[in-house]
């Protein structure tokens, strides 16, 4: 998939988020990557860059819809720090020793992952793709 294909599908995720309370506008700075690394098992698939303030995507060897889903997860970070729950000096929500971080990071994947599945669903029945 190109990168201006994915931009389609980004954008109607993102504002699919927004109208359902997951995240707010505007819409996030997003980087799409295709980099391959040697450890394709714990290789990086998406972060949100506190610092950059920017969510970036590796897409390679992934199919689009995980890439979307990673997007989703990333947009519930993007929001925590939007709305002041993830501080500045926070860094990545990836070291999960910190209790804090580590329940940012469940909210990531449980809202993120609920806000795609019903994002998917809704995008099939309006395209007629159900």
């Amino acid at each position: 998939m190109t990168n201006k294909e994915y931009e389609k599908y980004l954008k109607s995720l993102f504002n699919y988020l927004e109208k359902n309370g997951y995240t707010s506008k505007p819409y996030p700075k997003v980087h799409l990557i295709n980099e391959k690394e040697e450890d394709e098992v714990f290789c990086w698939t998406g972060y949100y860059d506190n610092e950059k303030d920017e969510i970036c995507l590796n897409t390679y060897h992934r199919l689009p819809k995980d890439v979307l889903r990673t997007f989703s997860h990333e947009c519930i970070h993007w929001n925590q720090r939007r709305t002041g729950v993830l501080k500045d000096d926070d860094g990545y929500t990836t070291s999960l020793s910190d209790k804090r971080l580590e329940m940012l990071e469940s909210e990531g994947y449980e809202k993120g992952n609920i806000g795609f599945r019903k994002w998917t669903e809704w995008y099939q029945k309006k395209n007629g793709k159900e």
